[in-house]
């Protein structure tokens, strides 16, 4: 073993002992002692402190004992807490930085020793934005620092959508410019310009390719990756993919892209909304399984270290709307949304953790109003008040890959308001014609006065409807809650059958089909999925529903 993984393993043991004393103190003062046993501990021996992993008989203790106890166990813990610290000074000088303090896991970005040494003396471009870093000395520096200074030649960044900082609003364009901190040239990678061409090329030797993806199809960073294989493919440049941890790499679920007729940006090739690989695992697959023009492309993907297929916490949120693990796990099932009347809360500070829309007020239903944000500068239906949902998905996740409940919801709420509003017209319409009759009869049969008992006997003879009795002639003149835009374009618009990548989803709310029988709609297509996937995983495949994953066709009787 290298002195460099002693000081880690030694560094990692320090601490975790420091933790155990630290817990002791904590305990100490938060549990303190029973009355028959010692910390913690019932008459019956049981830990009452929830670090504890098993029961212990702790004899009982004098006061006396208590407080010498108590200050053996204090000291211990600043010894060795101090000692941690040192060693964890001396591993921040080793060429690979200690373990990430989300866990045990290491990107490919931080395995300096295995690409590092083949970019020096090539100019080298590199693919990233803000959530591409390393933890270095106790801190999260970025992937493209890290490499200048390490002696690599930077030349120039190219920036994927949100911008190299990560800071623009989804769909926004990225401009060409230069890093304010670095002073690197800046090429964007999205809007009209989401191909490197032989121009932006023609100074590179090398390009390296660090996104953080977030494991959804239509997250776009699998399509930038495309498009730069492609290009590094055809020029001649060798293509080194620095990878990283897919926050929902263990779930798989969702329609096969039907790449016939809905490939797009968000959406280029034949696999479910979520197909549980890292960005790494996919270009392997990309490239193996002919999708993009690859041919003869160099490719080296330097994989994570100490990675298991389970969700993860990322230090850097990847784009300005999924800042939080409930958001990059809700992100999946509610971005189906982004194709309909309904908001996600862009415009809020909680993005991705609700959903809702104005047209949808009920009783007790959750309100958030949409405003211009940093990275949601004209969300939709900003400024109204938006009723819907608090979206956690900790518990739904438990059930199924993808939850399709909120989007059957709304759907049922968006028709259900539509037939309510054509209710209201038609008051309003046999209120408008009560009051048209009235001024025709006022002006044809009492041109000078109102026959008050006449009109009020023609009223009721004649235009007798019963809606007049449940209407209030104070609601004529209020808009119905879903605009006329709305009523047009319907609930699901072109861009939600891009996003599901099928007609399936749209095929299942318009029968309304119970959300319990959507999955079997594609599982065929996911088993065959599932079989290709394989092929191309560098890690052990842990899923969270392998039932999804498999699928026997129904048998047929003969």
């Amino acid at each position: 073993m290298s002195m460099t993984a002693k000081l880690h393993a030694t560094t990692t043991t320090a601490m975790r002992w420091a933790t155990v004393a630290a817990r002791e103190v904590r305990n100490r003062v938060q549990y303190g002692a029973s009355s028959e046993y010692g910390l913690g501990m019932d008459s019956k021996g049981t830990s009452h402190n929830p670090d504890a992993c098993r029961m212990l008989l702790v004899p009982k203790r004098s006061p006396a004992g208590h407080r010498s106890r108590f200050n053996e166990v204090f000291t211990t813990a600043k010894w060795v807490l101090a000692m941690a610290l040192v060693l964890q000074s001396f591993a921040a000088f080793s060429s690979e930085p200690a373990p990430l303090p989300t866990g045990e896991w290491m990107p490919g970005a931080a395995r300096f020793d295995r690409y590092v040494p083949k970019l020096l003396g090539a100019r080298v471009a590199v693919v990233a934005h803000a959530a591409s870093v390393v933890y270095e000395g106790g801190a999260w520096v970025h992937t493209v620092d890290a490499l200048r200074a390490r002696g690599v030649n930077v030349v120039k960044v190219f920036a994927p959508e949100h911008g190299f900082r990560s800071v623009l609003s989804a769909g926004e364009n990225v401009p060409n410019g230069r890093d304010e901190s670095t002073g690197l040239p800046l090429v964007s990678l999205y809007g009209n310009h989401k191909k490197p061409t032989a121009a932006d090329l023609h100074d590179v030797d090398v390009v390296v390719f660090d996104l953080q993806d977030v494991g959804a199809r239509f997250y776009t960073y699998i399509s930038t990756l495309t498009y730069v294989m492609e290009s590094c493919a055809a020029y001649r440049k060798p293509l080194v993919v620095l990878d990283r941890p897919n926050p929902n790499g263990d779930r798989l679920d969702g329609p096969v892209l039907d790449t016939a007729q809905f490939r797009s940006f968000v959406g280029m090739h034949p696999v479910p909304v979520l197909y549980g690989m890292t960005i790494g695992e996919y270009a392997g697959m990309v490239h193996g399984s002919l999708w993009a023009k690859t041919q003869g492309l160099n490719l080296q993907v330097v994989p994570l270290a100490n990675y298991r297929r389970q969700p993860v916490v990322l230090p850097v949120p990847p784009s300005p709307n999924l800042r939080t693990a409930e958001a990059l796990h809700a992100y999946p099932s509610l971005c189906f949304f982004e194709g309909t009347p309904v908001s996600v809360g862009r415009g809020t500070d909680h993005p991705f953790e609700r959903y809702g829309a104005p047209w949808y007020e009920r009783k007790g239903t959750f309100r958030f109003v949409p405003t211009a944000k940093s990275g949601a500068t004209d969300p939709l239906f900003r400024g109204d008040t938006c009723f819907g949902r608090k979206y956690s998905p900790t518990k739904r996740m438990a059930r199924a890959p993808l939850d399709w409940e909120p989007l059957a919801e709304m759907h049922r709420g968006f028709l259900a308001q539509l037939a309510e509003d054509d209710r209201r017209q038609e008051r309003v319409d046999a209120y408008l014609m009560r009051r048209k009759l009235r001024m025709a009869y006022d002006s044809t049969l009492h041109p000078s006065a109102v026959d008050t008992s006449g009109f009020l006997a023609y009223d009721t003879a004649v235009v007798d409807y019963p809606a007049f009795q449940e209407f209030d002639s104070t609601q004529v003149y209020r808009k119905p809650r879903i605009s006329k835009a709305d009523r047009k374009a319907g609930f699901v618009r072109p861009f939600f059958n891009r996003l599901t990548g099928s007609l399936l989803v749209a095929e299942a709310l318009k029968n309304n089909l119970p959300v319990e029988q959507w999955q079997e709609l594609w599982a065929a297509d996911l088993a065959r999925f599932t079989a290709l996937r394989r092929q191309y995983l560098l890690y052990s495949d842990e899923l969270m529903h392998p039932e999804y994953a498999e699928y026997e066709p129904p048998k047929t009787r003969k």
